[in-house]
């Protein structure tokens, strides 16, 4: 994926996850920067935000998982510390927008 700005990666991004739900494919996602926030932090438009779907794996930063509103189920901590906060592994518990970040969202 492209690494500019506005080049459509969130939007391609959840097309890949929702097709992996069709396929009954377990996927999950992680980032390096920060993913799936409302707003671009640049521009100042509205984003599309990640899409997180019941039984998916998401690796992101404790306090966006705990900001975002997202029902979820904390799998594991990592120990690991980032500048957006402590990592950890969780999965959705239903369908709904949730922030990637701490390391674009990107399924591994």
């Amino acid at each position: 994926m492209a690494l500019e700005k506005n080049t459509g990666k969130t939007f391609t991004l959840n097309q890949l996850l929702a097709e992996g739900e069709r396929l009954g494919v377990t996927t999950a996602v992680t980032s390096i920067g920060l993913d799936g926030e409302e707003q671009d932090s640049l521009f100042g438009h509205d984003k599309p935000r990640v899409l997180v779907r019941p039984g998916q794996i998401i690796a992101t930063a404790r306090e966006l998982l705990l900001a975002g509103g997202l029902d979820y189920e904390i799998l594991s901590l990592t120990g690991i510390t980032t500048r957006l906060g402590g990592r950890l592994f969780g999965t959705g518990q239903k369908f709904g927008p949730g922030d990637a970040g701490g390391g674009a969202g990107y399924p591994f």
